[in-house]
This record gives C-alpha cells, sequence and structure tokens, in this order.
C-alpha cells in the first residue's frame, strides 16, 4: 500500500498548491517519481510528522506533549483552505484594496495618539526618541552608544511595499497598528476563514507583530503585515496547520507580488522533512525565511526548522550583550539579535511587559529584513541574508557557545543602494550541511532493499 510503498511510479499532476512545489522536490531527490493529483496529500501526510511544534515561547513549551487529542487531517485543512482562498479570489477583499497599494507616513499628531515620542525627519531618515533600549541597539555598534542615546533611526519608508507574514497565534488589531498596516490572512486552526486570524488568546503573535511593524515597537514600521495563525487557543498546533498556512503565503504572494517575509517563531525537535521542503519551496519562490533558534540551550541544529539553512535563524542576546542562557546556539545559528525583556504590542489594546525568547529575536531581523526589501525588491533571499550577515557587528556576543558571532545591525544610510545590497558578499556556510533530502534517499534505499 501507499504508506508502506511510497516510492510508486505514477504521473504528476500540477495542483495549486505549495504541495506541487514539495512532490516536485521529493521527485528531484528520488524519493519518488511521479504524483498524481489525488494522491499528493495523502502520499505527504504519511510523511508528515504527528508531533505538536509550539512557539518558541519563553520559558519553552516543546518538546510536544503527549495525549494531545486528535488531529486534523492535512486533507482536510488543506481542502478547506482551498475553498477559503478561491473565495477570496472570486471577489476581491474590499478591506485591502487601499492598503496593498498605498501606505501613508503617520501624521505627528496620529503618533502621539498611540504613545510614541517625537519623530523628526532628518537627510531622508527618521528618529524615533526615547525607545526601549533594543531597537536602539540594533542601530549602534556598540552597547554604551545604544544605552546613552536611546533613538532609533530608519528610513522613511521603512518596510514599505513589503508583506510580513506573521505566522503564530493570530494578530489583535489595536491603536499600536496603523490603518491599513495589518491584514486578516487565514486561520488553519478552526474554520480557516480570514477574519478569525485577527484573534490571538495567548498574545504571542500579536507580541510578534508589535516588534516587527507596530508605530511605538516596530522596526520596519510602514510593512503591511498579515495574520496567519496556525496555533489554536490552547497554544498548540501541528506540522499540517502549520504547512496549511503556508500553503496560504504560497498562493497569496503569487496573486499579489510582494516582496515578502515569513516570520516563524516556532519549531520542535523530531522528523519535520515535509514541513521543511514547503519553507525551502517559498525560499526558492523568493520569500525571504527568518526563524527561532529555540529556547533550551542547546544545539539549533536539532531544531525544525531552526537548521535550515537557508533560513535566517536568529539567537537571544539579553540587555548585556550576552546570549540569553535559555537561548540555543551553534553552526545553524547566523545571527544574534534582542530577545530579552522587551515591550510590544497587547491583546488589549496596550503594550505588554517585556517578554524573553529566540521568537522575538526573529521578530526583530523579520522587520530587518522587510527593510531592506523596500530599499531593494529584487534581491533574493541569500541576497538579503548576505547583506544582514555582512553588515552585522562581529564578536561583541559574550558567551556565544561556538556560534557566529553576529549580531544584528542596520542603521539608516541615505546613501544606501539596490547594488551594494546585491552586492554583499556570502558569509560562511555552517559547519552542518542540511541533510532532508539525502536522508530521505537513505530510507528509500532501506525500503527498497
Amino acid at each position: 500500500n501507499l504508506e508502506e510503498n511510497i516510492y510508486i511510479i505514477v504521473k504528476i499532476i500540477k495542483i495549486n498548491s505549495i504541495l506541487g512545489s514539495v512532490a516536485e522536490e521529493l521527485r528531484q531527490a528520488s524519493v519518488i517519481d511521479f504524483v498524481e493529483e489525488n494522491k499528493v496529500v495523502p502520499l505527504i501526510q504519511t510523511m508528515i510528522s504527528p508531533l505538536d511544534i509550539f512557539p518558541l515561547r519563553h520559558p519553552p513549551l516543546f518538546p510536544p506533549q503527549p495525549n494531545r487529542g486528535k488531529r486534523e487531517t492535512y486533507q482536510h485543512l488543506l481542502e478547506n483552505q482551498n475553498a477559503e482562498i478561491a473565495d477570496a479570489f472570486e471577489k476581491p477583499r474590499e478591506e485591502e484594496g487601499k492598503s496593498r497599494h498605498a501606505r501613508q507616513t503617520p501624521t505627528g499628531d496620529q503618533l502621539q495618539g498611540i504613545g510614541l515620542m517625537q519623530v523628526s525627519t532628518s537627510s531622508g531618515c527618521m528618529q524615533s526618541t526615547n525607545t526601549q533600549q533594543a531597537l536602539a541597539r540594533i542601530n549602534f555598534r556598540n552597547l554604551v552608544d545604544a544605552q546613552n542615546d536611546n533613538t532609533y533611526t530608519y528610513e522613511e519608508a521603512a518596510g514599505n511595499g513589503t508583506h510580513v507574514y506573521v505566522v503564530d497565534t493570530g494578530i489583535v488589531p489595536g491603536g499600536d497598528f496603523m490603518e491599513g498596516s495589518l491584514l486578516a490572512g487565514v486561520d488553519t486552526t478552526s474554520s480557516n476563514s480570514p477574519q478569525s486570524s485577527l484573534t490571538d488568546s495567548i498574545g504571542h503573535g500579536t507580541h510578534i507583530a508589535g516588534i516587527i511593524g507596530s508605530q511605538p515597537h516596530g522596526v520596519a514600521k510602514m510593512a503591511t503585515l498579515i495574520a496567519v495563525k496556525v496555533f489554536n487557543d490552547t497554544n498548540k498546533t501541528t506540522d499540517a496547520a502549520v504547512i496549511a498556512g503556508l500553503d496560504f503565503i504560497f498562493n497569496d504572494i503569487k496573486r499579489h507580488r510582494k516582496p515578502s517575509v515569513i516570520n516563524l517563531s516556532l519549531g520542535g525537535a523530531g522528523d519535520h522533512r515535509v514541513l521543511n521542503l514547503a519553507i525551502k519551496c517559498l525560499i526558492k519562490k523568493g520569500v525571504v525565511v527568518v526563524t527561532a533558534a529555540g529556547n533550551n540551550n542547546e544545539d539549533a541544529c536539532q531544531l525544525s526548522p531552526a537548521a535550515l539553512d537557508e533560513t535566517i535563524t536568529v539567537a537571544n542576546v539579553d540587555n548585556n550583550d550576552r546570549r540569553h542562557p535559555n537561548s540555543s546556539f551553534g553552526d545553524c545559528v547566523d545571527i544574534f539579535a534582542p530577545g530579552t525583556e522587551i515591550i510590544s504590542s497587547g491583546t488589549t489594546g496596550g503594550s505588554l511587559r517585556g517578554r524573553n525568547g529566540t521568537s522575538i529575536s526573529a521578530a526583530f531581523v523579520s522587520g530587518i529584513a522587510a527593510r531592506v526589501l523596500a530599499m531593494c525588491p529584487s534581491a533574493t533571499p541569500a541576497q538579503v541574508k548576505n547583506f544582514l550577515l555582512e553588515r552585522s557587528t562581529k564578536d561583541i556576543v559574550l558567551d556565544a557557545q561556538g556560534t557566529p558571532n553576529r549580531f544584528l545591525f542596520l542603521d539608516c544610510d541615505p546613501t544606501q543602494s539596490c547594488e551594494q545590497i546585491l552586492a554583499a558578499s556570502p558569509m560562511r556556510r555552517r559547519k552542518r550541511e542540511e541533510a532532508d533530502l539525502d536522508k530521505m534517499n537513505v530510507d528509500g534505499q532501506k525500503q527498497g532493499s
């Protein structure tokens, strides 16, 4: 049967889903030769890990808990979700009309209304004063300067024209987000309706979104945020739900064709090969994917999707430039970013107390990636990654535990050109190469022998 012998030769039929790209990756790896449309979902379902995965909060929520109850099948999620997408595509989303194409710089009165300090323009740059240290820190090469000058300087169009997909617990709209900056995406945990993605009983996704693009706390204040809710109200998800969310993104990007970033502040141990392949397919389509390293004080190479070489994997530093004691580490980490006692948007309209974790660190990098794409929309994921690593501050993180010692940095430089971004030199590769496809080949040879 299919589960015992997935290396079956059948005919490929193109499907309008990320699974079509996953199937092609599997075919090229000689795991399968061809896949019929009606067999793609059950075939790949046999490879999807049954483990739950969790947002990388502090304290950490994985490894997975047993007895999680009945899982909805990926096929059911995919069918429902595709129906929702087809529905939405039949009639343009009215609430998206202006926000997809025309974002206006907020006025001083609007900014004061949401509690942001005075913003001044200088040489094409904007400057927020009295910001929290984390925002100032990514503007300065050394800690003392950031502590003495708590300002955050960014381009006037920081993130403008980009989409950042927040794959998380949902996002609650509120005063921190300017009108048109937050869009409903999809909720793969229940009805798959777009509007229910704008709910968040946990608060994790709203906090992450606030760091990426809110007015008082955000890195890319002009980016458009899209809520992709994959965690239920008990803060649990499965690979199937996450893949369904990525499938929505796959189709949404094909429709709108905006420079895009995906923030994946989630992860877990175990075999997540199809999830990893789905992420790789999106990166091949030109999407920057940022992942959290994990909060178990362990080698990030043991976690998915943190171990993927194509993503930008982020570890957490505290307010003294020291690796947070719970942050994962190692050669699969690309860069460090602030992630300790970070204040951001809350679900009740105000700002939350500080949170810790590599989830938060990843959000800072997602915001910076959106700023880079706004300056250079043609940049590939690899070029964005190379630029961030090249521009990072080197060798300042304490107790890095063998992690490449790079700290996130980007100031506002009016002379910065797209050509400079595209010309950034590739940094050294990790010692541990991603081996998902090789593993599948070995497993296939074992089954065939």
